[in-house]
């Protein structure tokens, strides 16, 4: 059963307030002082009992990449991503080493997908050694990866995405999977590091633009959220794919826990012009879903968002994760915050019957264009007036 989340005021951030129990205002161009509350506020998270393992879910144990888990690796959280309907793939050699790996399964296309669940970002198995030789050795690694993968299921596709401090990328390389390079863009906790004179002037010049016109609130009403994403992704695509379900579901329990957020840039109406929802983890924090009025054009509202999740993580002494992007505009676009980038490797493995499959269907989106697309959703706008 699901934790009933709890119920809090919305608060109003002018400038900005930092979203704890405790009343600290941060000024719209501050980023270094932030370093002084820090201690503060994980001073305040330590009283949360989810750090606990009886109440993360997670079998704390040696990754073979990373010592600690990101919140996509919690079982609470991946029981609310996929309403149980998950699966563990575990070896054991007797030996040396365990290994496993958290999974669901899907069809996309008519394929049978294996990998993370819907709305996960990232995730990595765990290996645990019994011997500090035997982690050492790459061989062992490998034949852990390999033991897990003989456990799944039969499928088309398998695909992984893995957290940019995991070096697991030549492991899985040499166990048969392909990796591909994407790109996140973070903050840094070096007390020289200042985004704030590091980003693009014109950035600096829509968030101190966006204050004047917007204010930025924090709430937890969920329903808000999900009808300002609903309206926005149909002005904008045929259809969602937005698993709804998943999505209140993950920020019911990542709230009750405190390890979620909603924050929105209302205008002076109080209507939402653009929202945010954020996870927090034990070392990051994610800037994971994020819409916008389709009624507004201001996309300063979008700069605001983002650099209040910065300040916030600043705050709390996480660092800030954009949580990579889809597309290169909005690469370009993200790059301009005076983040860094860094890399995150896709794990993929692909049968040849579903590698054709893939083929024929983007052929087929190639045939279609997007000029295409544009008039059937012009058409659908009109039949939804």
């Amino acid at each position: 059963m699901m934790p009933t989340p709890t119920v809090y005021e919305e608060k109003v951030i002018q400038p900005i307030r930092v979203f704890t129990q405790i009343p600290l205002s941060i000024e719209v161009t501050s980023w270094g002082e932030l370093t002084t509350l820090g201690p503060i506020v994980t001073a305040l998270n330590a009283k949360i009992p989810d750090c606990q393992e009886k109440n993360c879910g997670f079998n704390k144990g040696f990754f073979a990449s990373m010592n600690y888990p990101t919140i996509f690796d919690y079982e609470w959280w991946i029981d609310a991503a996929t309403a149980g309907n998950w699966s563990k793939a575990e070896f054991d050699d007797g030996k040396i080493l365990t290994a496993s790996l958290i999974y669901s399964c899907y069809r996309v296309h008519g394929i049978n997908v294996v990998g993370m669940p819907h709305l996960a970002r990232v995730m990595q198995p765990t290996i645990r050694f019994y011997s500090v030789e035997a982690r050492r050795n790459l061989s062992h690694i490998v034949r852990g990866i390999q033991g897990v993968a003989e456990q799944f299921p039969s499928f088309g596709k398998f695909v992984y995405t893995l957290p940019p401090d995991s070096n697991l990328e030549l492991a899985f390389q040499l166990a048969g999977y392909t990796v591909t390079t994407d790109f996140t863009f973070r903050s840094s906790l070096d007390p020289s590091y200042d985004p704030w004179i590091t980003m693009d002037q014109k950035v600096r010049y829509n968030i101190k633009s966006a204050y004047k016109r917007l204010q930025v609130i924090e709430h937890h009403d969920i329903e808000r959220y999900i009808n300002l994403s609903k309206s926005f992704i149909h002005s904008r695509a045929l259809n969602d794919p937005t698993n709804y379900g998943a999505l209140r579901r993950i920020l019911n329990v990542s709230i009750a826990r405190c390890k979620a957020t909603i924050l929105s840039a209302v205008d002076t109406m109080g209507d939402d012009v653009a929202s945010a929802a954020v996870l927090m983890d034990d070392k990051y924090l994610y800037y994971w879903m994020n819409c916008r009025s389709p009624a507004s054009n201001d996309g300063s509202a979008n700069s605001l968002l983002i650099w209040t999740a910065m300040q916030r993580a600043k705050a709390m002494g996480l660092i800030f994760d954009i949580d990579g992007y889809s597309k290169m505009n909005t690469g370009l676009f993200l790059s301009r915050f005076g983040l860094l980038a860094s890399r995150r490797s896709t794990i993929s493995q692909v049968s040849n019957v579903a590698a054709l499959r893939i083929a024929a269907i983007s052929q087929m989106k190639n045939l279609v264009g997007d000029k295409f697309k544009q008039r059937l959703m012009s058409v659908q706008r009109a039949l939804h007036r």
